[in-house]
């Protein structure tokens, strides 16, 4: 029999179940588990340059519809984006660290 199916030898189904149940057994424990891809997203607009939306889909797979539909639902929960314009690599996008913002402002009022 010739195909994907018949060439598979029976040590090679072997080996593959043995990576399977490998990885299923171990993809309960925290160390093997992979950040969400909000939290990949976030990480990535809290750059100091923050990210293209091209950048954004590249790490989470998302489209980009789906990746502005975040970020504006990020805007809804509070955080403060800016966007950027830069020439040739277009677009950025990037979380403002609220933190800083509110002790410039103390400093500001203080003065």
């Amino acid at each position: 029999m010739h195909g994907a199916w018949g060439t598979h030898r029976r040590s090679d189904m072997t080996s593959i179940q043995h990576i399977t149940r490998h990885l299923v057994a171990n993809a309960s424990s925290p160390a093997s588990q992979r950040p969400s891809k909000a939290a990949t997203v976030r990480k990535l607009l809290s750059r100091a340059k923050g990210a293209s939306i091209a950048e954004l889909r590249q790490s989470t797979g998302w489209q980009p519809h789906s990746i502005r539909a975040y970020l504006s639902g990020l805007r809804k929960k509070g955080f403060v984006l800016v966007r950027e314009q830069h020439g040739e690599s277009g677009t950025l996008y990037r979380i403002e660290d609220a933190a800083a913002e509110s002790s410039t402002d103390a400093t500001a009022q203080a003065d």
